[in-house]
């Protein structure tokens, strides 16, 4: 176990393809195998540097699992690799989809007092179907990454993608702060 290991991007770690998608089945096992292989436990009567070094190994595999089991984190995850997401830089959505989002914004605010009823309902059913409209597009940039088809415009439409539908996730926080179901 080298330090090399250890600083190595949590695909490889896992020795799986970088990818949007993952089967679960697969990453479980990984986790299973690589959470023994580095338990500390095992490094009892290892040199203090392998000691360390195990615990690292350790937390560095519960945090990949955590991020490559999780399809947002994951995703962030990848863009992160190819370098289209960076934590000091904001992305820009599209204007007419901040508008869309403000509009809805303004819709879920002015419900009624009792924050329940057909109104809520039918907001609740329009954000759904905008969610599952992004889900099927973010599905098929997915599949497009994983065969190598277009693959820049991919990684391009998947950032703008996965961006929107976290801004739709506050949206939908919103309603639910707003306007709880009964």
């Amino acid at each position: 176990m080298s330090k090399q290991e250890a600083e190595t991007d949590y695909f490889s770690l896992f020795k799986l393809p970088v990818s949007f998608r993952i089967d679960e089945k697969v990453l479980k096992k990984v986790y299973y195998q690589l959470s023994r292989e580095f338990h500390p436990d095992f490094f009892v009567s290892a040199s203090e540097e392998e000691k360390q070094l195990a615990e690292s190994m350790a937390e560095r595999v519960n945090q990949a699992f955590a991020v490559l089991s999780d399809f947002q984190s994951r995703t962030e995850y990848v863009l992160s690799l190819h370098g289209l997401i960076n934590g000091d830089v904001k992305y820009q959505l599209p204007q007419d989809f901040l508008i869309e989002m403000m509009e809805l914004n303004e819709r879920i605010e002015s419900l009624p007092e009792h924050k329940s009823g057909p109104e809520w309902q039918a907001l609740n059913a329009e954000i759904q179907s905008i969610e599952d409209g992004f889900y099927e597009l973010i599905e098929s940039c997915a599949l497009k990454y994983d065969s190598l088809v277009e693959r820049p415009y991919v990684l391009e439409e998947m950032t703008t993608l996965h961006f929107k539908y976290k801004y739709l996730l506050r949206i939908r926080e919103n309603l639910t702060t707003f306007a709880p179901p009964l």
